[in-house]
């Protein structure tokens, strides 16, 4: 990756235009500029998903409350119950216990975070770095050669984390709640009954991250219905990290309906892909999670009912002509299998007839059922050119929010359909049409260019200047609730496919800042929203239940209001300096008045003088 790419240091804004002057005085008091890191040769792709990371309290809160506090606690109660060689045993035990990641990750996000006021700070990576292990995947992370390199140390980032977690969950000595049992060799199930008091259903307590328990009758719908619902049995699903949520796939006949249940995935992320006939254009946000979720349909393939409803067929005529037994029993053994909810493979080839197969096409759908408290978005920018045969970046415009309602890609599992032919949610035309234009109504920014115009920025080799004067900071119209999620962080890619230079937007003390390395601006909020080379975003759970309202729209409200005192003060200071000047102008023109009147009586004086000194003569 080359380094090309200007990083000089932006100095501070010098105009003195009202809100901007107000605005830095204000962010100063509380904290200033956040810390910067040095690029270490082509590094810039760790520093940006760093400064991403550092904007998430979601993450730092994990940090200290699932990993920190909970090392702490397990040692100090280890320490507690020792006994017999202490010293030998708690070092047994501290050496079991490697949380050396988490512990320099917390660190450095926490530096990065502090409180400089109107210092630079700019610190280094590297002790972060040691103690991620030298494999062979992550050797190539870490040296970094092309555009994916961002994205690859993000995932680096979720599996360290990861290993820390189980390391925590091991010696903790935890089997993941309750009475967990497996069906039949298939899914593990556990009683409602059972459940723990910390279990998480359906989009409750979506700040939260632990175990998920979803109904098992949606993931296997053979499950016999439970009598009452102290019996009714879910299925665990553990959520690691802040970043994990759950997807729900459904894969399902377009003719019968039929589907072999609900497919429930762990995710760390959505990577969604740019059209390939979209190359310099402008997209929405929006578009492309739509497409995302939009149904893949899969050609000839076999269907087990279809199929066995074509035997039945075969088979009543059969009947009709010759009641043979053995026929007869074939019709009830279909009847049989045809009458659960699911037809089961094993059974499904014992009666299956090559000369009765339904080719049918099956309907893949895929919807998030728990958002995860930090959602990360990655922008796929890699295509193939048919001009060159080779692998190159797709420099179109991404157009999004400060805000994403996740409504319309999102389901609770209440509301899931398993029957193929009906929408996945059975809210999900509803929901389509009440949010479908939320993308576009919260865009309160023009691009530079026109959709036609937009520039590829591959030969880009210097970052634009921050802005001279600063915007006040406006809340978003999008609706206020649960699903509604603030935009925190944002990383840039500039350059091409195969070189470049990333940079980061990140939200901090209720304002935008543009970090390149060590490089760092105050900027407004329309820059963000209307950057293009967008490569990743990170939204974030912000929904404060007491206020039922954004935590951010909060902060953003005091800030202004705090803004608006300062505007005040130094409005008034400046209208009474203005008055002491212009009373020192008075001053100064009465002191004036006064010295040429004396002059002039002087003058006058001697004038007279020499009148009378001619009249005596």
């Amino acid at each position: 990756m080359s380094n090309r790419y200007n990083t000089r240091s932006y100095k501070r804004n010098t105009v003195q235009h009202p809100y901007t002057e107000a605005l830095s005085e204000v962010v100063i008091e509380e904290g200033g500029y956040p810390g910067g890191l040095f690029n270490e040769g082509n590094t810039c792709f760790m520093n940006s998903v760093l400064q991403s990371l550092a904007s998430s309290k979601e993450i730092m809160q994990f940090l200290e409350d699932e990993i920190l506090s909970k090392e702490k606690n397990l040692l100090q109660a280890e320490k507690e119950n020792v006994k017999e060689n202490e010293e030998e045993k708690e070092q047994k035990i501290i050496s079991k216990i490697d949380l050396r990641f988490s512990e320099k990750l917390h660190h450095l996000l926490s530096v990065l975070n502090d409180k400089y006021y109107g210092k630079n700070f700019t610190t280094k990576p590297t002790q972060l770095l040691r103690t991620i292990p030298r494999g062979k995947n992550n050797r190539d992370v870490v040296l970094g050669d092309d555009q994916q390199d961002a994205q690859e140390f993000f995932q680096t980032i979720i599996t360290e984390l990861e290993k820390n977690v189980n390391t925590i969950f091991k010696a903790s000595g935890k089997n993941g709640g309750g009475d967990e049992k497996k069906r039949d060799g298939e899914i593990k199930t556990i009683k409602c009954k059972d459940l723990p008091k910390d279990a998480l259903l359906n989009q409750e307590h979506l700040d939260k991250v632990g175990t998920v328990y979803i109904p098992s009758s949606l993931i296997d719908p053979n499950i016999p219905e439970a009598e009452n619902e102290e019996d009714k049995l879910y299925s665990p699903y553990k959520l690691m990290t802040p970043l994990d949520g759950i997807t729900c796939e459904r894969i399902g006949c377009v003719e019968c309906g039929e589907n072999g249940g609900i497919r429930p995935s762990v995710f760390s992320g959505i990577s969604l892909n740019l059209p390939s006939e979209s190359m310099n254009g402008t997209l929405k946000l929006s578009g492309l999670l739509n497409d995302w979720k939009k149904p893949e349909i899969i050609e000839g393939v076999e269907c087990y009912r279809c199929s066995l409803n074509l035997l039945k067929e075969h088979l009543i005529k059969l009947v009709s002509e010759n009641e043979d037994p053995s026929t007869i029993k074939t019709l009830q053994m279909v009847d049989t299998l045809l009458s659960e909810k699911v037809i089961d493979e094993d059974k499904y080839k014992v009666l299956r007839d090559d000369k009765y197969i339904a080719r049918i096409s099956k309907s893949k759908k895929i919807l998030i059922a728990r958002p995860p408290p930090l959602l990360s978005i990655h922008i796929n920018r890699s295509c193939f050119d048919m001009r060159t045969f080779q692998i190159r970046k797709n420099n179109s415009r991404v157009v999004f929010n400060s805000k994403l309602n996740l409504t319309p890609w999102t389901t609770e599992f209440n509301d899931l359909q398993l029957d193929a032919r009906y929408p996945m949610n059975r809210k999900e035309e509803e929901n389509e049409e009440k949010y479908k234009q939320l993308e576009d109504e919260d865009i309160d920014y023009v691009p530079k260019e026109k959709p036609s115009e937009v520039k590829d920025n591959e030969n880009e080799d210097e970052l634009p200047e921050p802005p001279v004067t600063l915007n006040p900071i406006k809340v978003a119209n999008t609706p206020d609730g649960p699903l509604t999620y603030q935009l925190k962080s944002v990383i840039i890619h500039y350059g091409s496919h195969n070189y470049g230079h990333y940079i980061a937007f990140r939200k901090l003390r209720g304002c935008w800042w543009r970090i390149s390395d060590e490089s760092i601006a105050l900027v407004n909020e329309s820059e963000v929203l209307g950057i293009p080379g967008v490569f990743m975003l990170f939204y974030e759970y912000d929904y404060d239940v007491k206020t039922e309202k954004m935590t951010e729209d909060l902060k953003i409200t005091k800030l202004n209001e705090k803004i608006e005192k300062v505007m005040k003060k130094n409005k008034d200071t400046a209208e009474l300096k203005l008055k002491e000047l212009q009373e020192q102008e008075k001053e100064r023109a009465n002191q004036k008045a006064n010295v040429e009147n004396e002059e002039t009586e002087e003058r006058e004086g001697g004038v007279l003088l020499e009148q009378e000194e001619l009249e005596d003569n």
